[in-house]
């Protein structure tokens, strides 16, 4: 004789339910992901023609008062304006940026910033975060800039590239068989972008932006041919091409693009150090999202507490309830992480890890009521099915967010 459950559905059409509610949600991701994709990379490229014009503005005003440009450069002997940045030979684009806009005297009545329009704002997106302390740091700096640019360079040539570039893999000097080599990513910088694209600003100004498939030379540099080691007269040039990342100085070539391809394999080989990296990614992810979904699931236990206290039934708060309030705020956390991270924080890599430790945790958390509940069925089959829902938990919040956004858009 078939018979219902008392309580709606049974655990399997539950978990048959959240499944395929789940892999609908996970189809539509890719679709969200792209115009996620698209914003970032325009976001990203308008900074980096802001941080250009703000460049090419400041040479114009200098250039008539006799002052050199304010590119990063080495070997131009001192100026006569007081601790003038083309002045200083730079070793990483982090110190350069932070000069650039006179970071050391920030917040204060000596501030005189060499550019205007540039802020470390300019510096961040696409999952970098922006420096809000005033203390610029590779972290808060997605930019590799180019030093020693000279006028007579071609305008191909790249003078803004995002850090996941590689910069030992772009080149100083490009023939025809050079256009079937390639740029690599780094990494050492999961953000912008990851292994997925790149964003540059040619020296020209104009912004290229592209996925991982248009990486190759006759791409990146349309084809063209030119030699940035001579200078106009066809002489070697003084001061070589060199790229400033966020940590250190790379000249181009040959030998550079030998040596960046095997720092690249020792450091994609470095197994103990990327589980570190993914773990310490994981868990920058899921500790703020946990603690907001903390915060929503203690509010709705004070007020269930509430409602009791206001029946006259004395509130039960047993360690079986708390372990699986626990396994639960967990598993809606990883799986929280897992879709956002694919759907809007662009540069995640380890959405597998995410989605493989929040299944771990639901499978924990009915390990956990099967252990406490094992005499006791109807309960048992409650807690099943409370964990097997932890899925579904997500819409509602992610639902109880986009409501809470237009509210806020309509009152705000």
């Amino acid at each position: 004789m078939c018979t219902r459950s008392r309580f709606g559905f049974n655990v399997i059409g539950l978990a048959a339910m959240t499944v395929a509610v789940m892999l609908l949600v996970l189809a539509l991701i890719p679709a969200m992901s792209c115009g996620v994709w698209s914003a970032n990379v325009c976001a990203v490229g308008c900074r980096g023609r802001d941080i250009y014009v703000s460049i090419m503005g400041a040479n114009m005003e200098r250039e008539p008062l006799g002052l050199p440009s304010v590119w990063p450069s080495e070997g131009i002997p001192p100026t006569n304006a007081v601790d003038d940045i083309a002045s200083v030979i730079f070793s990483n684009s982090t110190d350069y940026f932070n000069a650039l806009l006179d970071g050391k005297n920030l917040g204060t009545e000596r501030w005189n910033p060499f550019v205007a329009g540039f802020g470390y704002s300019k510096l961040a997106g696409a999952g970098v975060a922006a420096c809000s302390n005033g203390r610029l740091t590779p972290e808060n700096n997605m930019w590799t800039v180019a030093m020693n640019v000279r006028d007579e360079m071609e305008d191909v040539v790249p003078v803004l590239v995002t850090r996941n570039v590689d910069a030992s893999s772009l080149a100083e000097k490009i023939t025809g068989p050079d256009w079937n080599k390639s740029l690599r990513f780094d990494p050492e910088w999961e953000t912008p972008f990851g292994n997925k694209g790149f964003v540059m600003i040619r020296k020209g100004g104009a912004i290229f932006k592209a996925r991982a498939k248009y990486m190759s030379y006759g791409i990146v540099y349309c084809k063209q041919t030119f030699d940035a080691t001579v200078d106009k007269d066809g002489k070697p040039a003084a001061r070589p091409l060199t790229y400033l990342t966020p940590t250190r100085a790379v000249v181009p070539g040959g030998r550079a693009y030998a040596d960046g391809a095997a720092r690249v394999a020792r450091l994609s080989g470095d197994r103990l150090k990327r589980l570190r990296r993914a773990l310490a990614a994981v868990a920058s992810m899921a500790l703020p999202v946990g603690a907001c979904v903390a915060v929503v699931y203690l509010l709705i236990a004070g007020l269930c507490g509430a409602r009791r206290y206001r029946q006259r039934v004395k509130p039960c708060l047993s360690a079986y309830a708390v372990g699986l309030g626990l396994f639960h705020c967990a598993a809606v956390t990883l799986w929280l992480c897992a879709i956002m991270g694919s759907a809007f924080w662009e540069g995640t890599e380890y959405r597998g890890m995410l989605l493989a430790l929040a299944v771990l945790a639901q499978l924990a958390g009915i390990a956990f009521v099967c252990v406490c509940r094992r005499g006791d069925g109807a309960a048992r089959e409650r807690g099943i099915k409370w964990m097997v829902a932890a899925p579904l938990t997500i819409l509602g919040l992610l639902a109880l967010v986009i409501v809470a956004g237009l509210v806020a858009s309509l009152y705000g």
